[in-house]
């Protein structure tokens, strides 16, 4: 008789359980598990899956996938979904106070995290932070080689940004409370919009995060950002710290290539018009436009709100930015005796089962998400049936057989 090479067989002596494993790993009768690796017993090892039941492909799960001609060994794994990071970086000028902007901002946020998972890990910062002593602007202006003068206009109040969070990342269970509380207690305050070091420290914040997932930044901004001012008509240089628009967008770029990857959403308020395709350039250089035909000409790359129904235009754009990040990022177990070239992927739903091949297009099927290869991500389809049907369609990560590839 010839089995699927993915077929994991019990046999029944005397009512006692006996594993039959294929290709010298070893299990056990009720997990199906190596017991040769720790890191692939019962979840307790690197990753910390579940292993099947020990029957084909997890309890009777009908799947042929991809037999070799040789033997080989059979190990079942329930995929342990990694969830995405976010931290808001929220505009608090005081441009923000103006038409209920702010109001509506809040009220849009705690409606969106209300409904978002409690597993997602969800921070906020804040800008400005309101301590940059604008009544010396003037006076360094009227002056600028006076003593201190030199790097106050520099600044500027570029650099008036919290190097940590209002709220720290963490699950929403533990911080939608404190940062609907922190929201309620915070004001807008501030002439200047200093962006880039608002998106400086929040991309500085995401990297030092200790997350196995994707990582995101989620600007809302409500005006033009800040940027250098040359000398011009008798005024000093000013704002040197702040920045160019292009210096912003290329630290967009370099964060969303960076290890760890940092990836930034963008939402325009009223009064964010004007720069328009500023903000799509820094969605599209953050790895994170809307579609695959948007433009920076067009300023469609990012969520540009309109004025006429603020409140309910940035709840549905935060709504779909949350639904995006429902990850289809799953672990992979690690140990000396698994072989990244013998990983296979498996959708399981209603007790039957269809192979996911890897696809290094990302169009339909699974890869890597990088060289370590301790993660997968599902990509099209695949990824939307798991979205779509979180509670009836189930990963499975098969060990021991040649990868299947597109």
């Amino acid at each position: 008789m010839r089995f699927s090479s993915f077929t994991l067989l019990t046999v029944g002596v005397l009512g006692s359980l006996a594993c039959l494993c294929v290709g010298g790993l070893g299990c056990s009768a009720s997990g199906g598990k190596s017991t040769d690796n720790p890191s692939l017993d019962g979840g307790s090892g690197d990753g910390g899956l579940s292993p099947g039941d020990g029957s084909s492909l997890d309890g009777g799960l009908n799947s042929d996938v991809g037999a070799d001609d040789s033997a080989c060994a059979n190990v079942t794994y329930d995929g342990k979904k990694v969830p995405a990071s976010l931290l808001i970086v929220l505009d608090r000028s005081a441009s923000m106070d103006d038409a209920g902007k702010w109001t509506g901002a809040v009220a849009a946020l705690k409606a969106a995290l209300k409904t978002a998972d409690d597993a997602l890990p969800v921070g906020m910062l804040y800008f400005p932070l309101g301590k940059f002593d604008t009544s010396k602007t003037l006076g360094c202006i009227l002056s600028p080689t006076a003593a201190g003068c030199p790097a106050l206009l520099a600044d500027n109040g570029c650099k008036d940004i919290g190097t940590t969070p209002a709220v720290d990342v963490g699950p929403l269970k533990d911080t939608r409370a404190k940062i609907s509380s922190s929201m309620d207690a915070t004001k807008p305050t501030g002439d200047n919009t200093p962006t880039r070091w608002a998106l400086k420290n929040g991309w500085a914040i995401m990297t030092t995060l200790p997350a196995k997932g994707d990582r995101y930044v989620l600007l809302v901004t409500d005006g033009e950002p800040t940027t250098h001012s040359p000398p011009v008509g008798g005024l000093p240089e000013m704002s040197i710290e702040c920045g160019t628009e292009l210096d912003m967008e290329k630290e967009a770029a370099a964060s969303f290539k960076a290890t760890p990857a940092i990836k930034t959403f963008v939402i325009g308020a009223p009064g964010s018009e004007k720069a328009g395709s500023f903000l799509s350039t820094l969605a599209i250089n953050g790895g994170t436009r809307r579609t695959p035909t948007c433009t920076p000409a067009a300023g469609d790359c990012h969520y540009q709100i309109g004025s006429g129904s603020f409140e309910a235009d940035l709840t549905k754009a935060l709504a779909d930015i949350t639904g995006k990040l429902a990850t289809c990022i799953f672990e992979v177990p690690t140990g000396t005796d698994v072989d990244p070239t013998k990983v296979n992927v498996v959708l399981a739903s209603a007790g039957a089962g269809s192979d996911v091949l890897r696809d290094e297009t990302h169009a339909d099927g699974w890869d890597y998400t990088d060289g370590s290869k301790t993660k997968i991500e599902l990509f099209g389809p695949k990824c939307d049936s798991v979205k779509a049907d979180p509670a009836g369609v189930s990963v499975k990560i098969l060990l021991g057989c040649k990868t299947r590839v597109r």
